[in-house]
């Protein structure tokens, strides 16, 4: 290692006279970590016949086609992998746009008696269901759009005892059972199944919801928040000459916090201001069978 060190060292001298800069940036690069072959190296470029100029032009263009080859041949890998990219997004569509070719079917009438849940339809009387089938049709040249092909659509029941099906897309239950509806529009299939229970009893769960608005309360010094007035005719209220009393409004919640401030001993005052407050609402109550009732209107800013 020492004496390629020394060889390295008096080369380097000899080159920075004979060699311009450019070449020299060159060689130090090259070779200052690679100390093996340096004195094999430096002993060919001592050769009578070696210019450096043209030698350097040489390794340049050398360069110069090594970097040109790399860059077609990333070029082509590119262009390459982006023809197979388009080529299998047009054989497999993505999930997004294969859910948009799906076919639909809803109930159009009858909803209070019948109401899809999943893939399940619940009829729960002797009645009539009319349904609304939609599917995506594409034109030539056009875009695709959901049209209602109910009047077009092919319907099939499995069961005819429990349900039958018309050419126009109505359902009549005609006892309890199940039974299966198929579908059919533009190749396309799309199976229901009909449950028919004329017995069925609703089993109601609250849906509740939360909303902002603005509320007027009544507010303590000590920081709470009194009750509120409550809608009914009070005597005690009556009574005591309350101005609540002659609208109709019952103040007794409110008088028994502030009766505990003055056994206390402590000072007492409130009055009424508008504040924003969350309140919750049962948005609407739903059912086992799918089926879904209104509830309580949306609370509103006072």
């Amino acid at each position: 290692m020492g004496l390629c060190q020394n060889i390295l060292n008096k080369r380097r001298t000899v080159l920075k006279k004979t060699v311009d800069g450019r070449f020299a940036k060159l060689y130090n690069f090259r070779h200052e970590g690679g100390r093996k072959n340096a004195g094999a190296y430096l002993s060919k470029m001592e050769k009578p016949h070696y210019k450096a100029p043209a030698y350097y032009k040489i390794r340049k263009s050398e360069r110069t086609a090594v970097f040109m080859k790399r860059t077609w041949t990333k070029s082509l890998a590119f262009a390459l992998a982006l023809l197979m990219a388009v080529s299998m997004a047009a054989a497999n569509p993505m999930p997004a746009q294969a859910a948009a070719k799906k076919m639909t079917v809803k109930v159009a009438s009858q909803k209070k008696k019948a109401a899809i849940s999943g893939k399940t339809l619940n009829i729960l009387a002797k009645t009539s269901v009319k349904l609304a089938v939609k599917s995506p049709v594409t034109k030539a040249g056009k875009k695709t759009v959901v049209k209602d092909v109910t009047a077009k659509a092919k319907y099939k029941t499995s069961n005819k005892k429990v349900v039958s099906v018309s050419g126009k897309g109505v359902v009549t239950a005609k006892k309890n059972g199940t039974s299966t509806l198929t579908v059919k529009y533009g190749g396309k299939a799309l199976k229901l199944k009909v449950r028919v229970n004329m017995n069925h009893k609703h089993n109601w769960k609250a849906h509740k919801k939360t909303v902002t608005v603005r509320k007027g309360v009544t507010r303590c010094n000590c920081g709470a928040i009194l009750p509120e007035l409550e809608k009914k005719d009070c005597d005690i209220c009556k009574r005591n000459n309350l101005m609540c009393a002659d609208y109709g409004y019952c103040c007794c919640k409110q008088e028994a916090h502030i009766r505990q401030h003055l056994l206390n001993g402590e000072n007492t005052n409130h009055w009424y201001a508008y504040e924003y407050q969350k309140v919750k609402y049962v948005d609407h109550y739903t059912c086992g069978c799918g089926m879904t009732k209104a509830g309580e209107p949306k609370p509103k800013d006072e």
